[in-house]
């Protein structure tokens, strides 16, 4: 009977988890405004964080934070999925610097301070498995006295795995190379055909957004669907390019706006707070988000 349920169960989580991207898809395959300059972009963050309020009881509110400034973004390294780099034929770990635990420190702060104003603490955290967003995850447990909390690792808070350029140097070939594939994808017409696209169609291991923003979908479902989680308050520590497509998602859904990837700064310490329900997500606040000309 247990085997049974059990058997029961994952079909239900699996074609509900699907028919939620299949309702993401929709609105991907139309032709959406596109969003071009920081005034309409600072418009679209303005008509969400309005939106910000206490959690519903249904919901299970996910706290989603970019880990603190890395020595990969210091010295303008594409990390991706590596706790490494190379240079000059030495490796370096990919880690935070100074100015990253002090922005994961002020991060918590202000999360502390919301928490004394609703009442609330964090039921459980989770960080994807690189170092900078278990350092983060540590300090900002630290930081709202939680750190009793165990930190649960889940791929699918990866960042994107860059292809060959994982571990690389953002040189003068890289910054050409991402912008001219900023340039190829702007100009096709849906948002659907921007979120498949690769920067290079040829990298078998290079992800495409789409993939990025399925797992990220199947972690929430994951998620909500244990009883020790569901409508509580999760913390998750995780990466700039997966905490994009959420983003740029949600907007495709719920403002009929197409924010290019390429368009976007999420900055170290950013912060998406969406409210997931069985048959929905809500993104209802974003923080240290910009527009990139």
């Amino acid at each position: 009977m247990k085997k049974l349920l059990s058997i029961l169960f994952l079909f239900c989580f699996f074609n509900l988890n699907a028919s939620l991207i299949d309702e993401y898809i929709l609105y991907f395959e139309q032709k959406l405004e596109s969003v071009q300059n920081s005034e309409r972009f600072n418009s679209i963050l303005e008509q969400i964080n309005q939106k910000y309020s206490p959690k519903q009881a249904l919901a299970t509110r996910f706290y989603i934070v970019r880990h603190g400034n890395s020595t990969a973004n210091k010295y303008r390294y594409c990390a991706g999925q590596r706790d490494f780099y190379w240079e000059n034929g030495e490796e370096h770990l990919i880690n935070l610097t100074e100015e990253g635990i002090e922005q994961a420190s002020i991060r918590a702060q202000h999360i502390r301070k919301e928490q004394k104003s609703e009442q609330w603490n964090f039921s459980s955290v989770f960080s994807s498995p690189s170092l900078r967003a278990q350092e983060t995850a540590h300090i900002l447990l630290r930081g709202v006295n939680q750190a009793y909390l165990p930190l649960n690792i889940d791929t699918l808070l990866s960042e994107r795995n860059s292809g060959k350029y994982e571990g690389t140097k953002k040189d003068s070939a890289f910054l050409t190379a991402e912008k001219e594939a900023a340039e190829r994808i702007s100009k096709l017409e849906t948002f659907l055909e921007k979120f498949v696209t690769k920067w290079d169609p040829q990298d078998a291991e290079e992800e495409p957004l789409i993939d990025i923003f399925r797992r990220m979908h199947t972690f929430f479902q994951q998620t909500i669907h244990t009883t020790q989680h569901a409508q509580k308050y999760i913390l998750v520590v995780s990466h700039a390019i997966s905490m994009k497509t959420l983003f740029m998602a949600e907007c495709a859904r719920k403002y009929n706006v197409d924010i290019e990837e390429s368009h976007i700064e999420n900055t170290n310490g950013s912060v998406l707070i969406l409210d997931v329900f069985p048959d929905r997500v809500e993104l209802v606040k974003v923080i240290g988000y910009k527009f990139r000309s």
